[in-house]
């Protein structure tokens, strides 16, 4: 906000381009970058969830493998563009665990 005050930056958000192949990822902070998205109506809007002051928080209803449905209900993710981690409770790993045992799908 202070930036967008100050008129620094044009738009009050920052978008992220993460390209882990050759180390160039990069912030954008004001804008998006044209070379990737043309528009912001090209652009999926997912509002944030304040959960946790600490964490960015998105909602999340359900994660799928294949067409078998596992850790349904009302759960949160946190988006930490510092980390490839992906942490769950043991009993929501437990239920995708056995989602993908059960499932007849064939990995690799």
């Amino acid at each position: 906000t202070n930036l967008k005050q100050q008129g620094i930056i044009d738009y009050e958000m920052f978008s992220f381009e993460f390209k882990p192949e050759n180390g160039k990822s990069k912030v954008i902070f004001g804008d998006i970058d044209t070379d990737i998205v043309s528009s912001f109506h090209d652009i999926i809007w997912i509002p944030l969830d304040q959960v946790d002051e600490e964490y960015w928080t998105l909602p999340l209803r359900s994660v799928e493998y294949g067409d078998a449905k596992t850790i349904k209900g009302a759960h949160y993710v946190v988006i930490d563009t510092g980390s490839s981690t992906i942490a769950l409770s043991e009993d929501n790993f437990l239920a995708f665990m056995q989602t993908i045992l059960d499932s007849k799908l064939e990995c690799g």
